[in-house]
């Protein structure tokens, strides 16, 4: 089965991050290697992202 890589992009966007994790993770597809790029963000992005 191919890997299915998914690069997302946060930047202040603590409120939206979950949603957007959990959509991509909760997907019937089995490899998906996820890459979440944090640019610094000034609010609780990093803390959301790491829980």
């Amino acid at each position: 089965m191919k890997k299915i890589s998914v690069i997302v992009p946060s930047y202040n966007h603590a409120q939206y991050i979950e949603a957007c994790l959990d959509s991509i993770l909760f997907r019937d597809h089995d490899n998906i290697e996820l890459i979440i790029v944090n640019d610094c963000s000034a609010d609780e992005s990093r803390q959301v992202i790491t829980d």
